[in-house]
């Protein structure tokens, strides 16, 4: 079984300013739910309960990754720990696990990740949340940029980097 990370970071790797994304970009939109359809997905607790309201997104299971021993939501899965995770999935079938965030999750599941799939925003913007990967682990294997448009306001770039 594969973890693999999906994040849209800034050019100074910001991810998030006071609990939500800095930015909005239907195009991201639209690829993470590409990507991420039909796969498990694995985001913090406050990831799940800011972002999206405690409202699981449609096509994928939820593992919410929490230190609350006692947390329910009888539409995710709690997992306390990564070795949950990949147990839940193994169960399963599951080929892949994406974990989606937040930035504490990002830090503590990407070590154990072997590709990333990264939304490049073409601009440096204020934050207080960041994704930072060690850059000589990773090889880029395919960027594809995209031109701001009257939906989009940002140049980016969808990266596919995979753990050398």
């Amino acid at each position: 079984m594969n973890l693999s990370a999906i994040v849209a970071c800034s050019e100074n790797n910001v991810i998030g300013k006071n609990g939500t994304l800095p930015w909005h970009l239907p195009s991201d939109l639209i690829y993470f739910k590409n990507i991420t359809w039909g796969t498990p997905i694995i985001m913090g607790r406050k990831t799940f309960e800011i972002e999206l309201k405690s409202t699981p997104l449609p096509g994928r299971h939820h593992l919410i990754l929490t230190r609350n021993k006692d947390y329910n939501h009888p539409r995710v899965v709690a997992i306390h720990n990564i070795e949950q995770a990949i147990a839940w999935g193994k169960q399963y079938f599951y080929k892949n696990i994406f974990i989606v965030g937040g930035g504490e999750i990002y830090e503590a599941l990407v070590p154990y990740a072997t590709t990333l799939y990264i939304t490049r925003v073409h601009t440096v913007i204020d934050g207080d949340t960041f994704f930072e990967k060690n850059d000589h682990q990773w090889e880029l294997v395919s960027s594809d940029k995209r031109s701001a448009d009257d939906k989009n306001l940002y140049d980016h770039s969808f990266e596919l980097w995979k753990r050398k």
